[in-house]
């Protein structure tokens, strides 16, 4: 897949553009789009979607993720080219874009930042710019959506066609146990977890009602790509790493790094899902993400 996306910068009064940027900020999207968000007959391939396919879900380690979908030929790299990493992987709802399955994810290799999403193209068709790029909206500089796009794409995300693969949206409700079931048994209902790659799992021990909480802080939407992430606080004594390391090597796959003056969080090197967050506060607590567990 080519990195190499530019797009004119010849004044144009009849575009504007809107910015993306992973949290580092080493790397810089500039997305080219029509002044008029309704002018069909130039603005007919910029839209939003939600996808809440299983791979999107767990790739994102969100309830669903968000996307703008452009023809690539609308996307420059403004900075950044050489942190750009690269995941395959596949979306269900591209075949509703006459593409493959197959996608290739965009990340920043510093700050394991998710940018956007390229679907495959047939290998027997020219690489003529034209080919839809998936760029999520989480970490879209909000500053820079003009409030005609902004009204328009709360409306789009808001329409039952424009929440593809919801057949297999996440079933959190039906993942929490029947907590009188759990409390007259003798042992704590099991779930479990990990990454996209699968080079990560995990086990938790749920012994108590389990709260979820939804945190769209912008650093949680520009490390999952999408619109907010889902945090369950756990005791460390009921969460346990069943795999985060290379059976070849021994070598630590999943890292806890840094990410805020208050708080770290592990972080598979492969895939960079974002697994968790230990703040430094509650040093008997972790907190898995909600979209790593497992659907049952």
């Amino acid at each position: 897949m080519k990195r190499a996306m530019t797009i004119s910068n010849d004044d144009d009064d009849d575009r504007i553009i809107v910015q993306s940027q992973c949290h580092c900020q080493q790397i810089a999207l500039d997305i080219s789009l029509p002044k008029d968000p309704n002018d069909d007959q130039t603005n007919s391939n910029a839209k939003v979607w939600n996808c809440h396919c299983t791979t999107c879900r767990k790739y994102h380690l969100a309830a669903y993720t968000s996307y703008l979908q452009v023809p690539k030929s609308q996307i420059s790299i403004r900075r950044g080219v050489d942190k750009i990493g690269t995941c395959s992987s596949s979306c269900q709802a591209t075949m509703a874009l006459d593409a493959e399955d197959k996608v290739e994810r965009w990340y920043c290799t510093d700050c394991s930042s998710k940018l956007m999403s390229i679907a495959s193209e047939n290998d027997n068709e020219e690489d003529d710019g034209h080919d839809d790029c998936l760029v999520n909206l989480g970490p879209i500089d909000e500053d820079t959506i003009p409030p005609c796009y902004s009204k328009r794409w709360k409306e789009q995300l808001k329409q039952k066609e424009n929440n593809l693969c919801s057949e297999n949206s996440c079933r959190w409700t039906d993942v929490i146990p029947n907590y009188k079931t759990s409390q007259e048994s003798t042992g704590a209902t099991k779930w479990t977890g990990g990454c996209a790659c699968g080079a990560s799992r995990y086990e938790i021990a749920v012994t108590r009602p389990a709260q979820l909480q939804h945190c769209y802080c912008h650093l949680c939407r520009e490390l999952s790509g999408g619109p907010f992430m889902t945090w369950i606080p756990v005791h460390k004594c009921d969460f346990a790493w069943k795999k985060q390391s290379s059976s070849v090597t021994d070598d630590a796959i999943v890292r806890l790094v840094r990410t805020t003056p208050f708080g770290s969080r592990h972080i598979c090197s492969r895939c960079r899902g974002v697994l968790t967050i230990v703040y430094d506060s509650q040093p008997g607590l972790v907190w898995p993400c909600a979209g790593g567990i497992d659907d049952v």
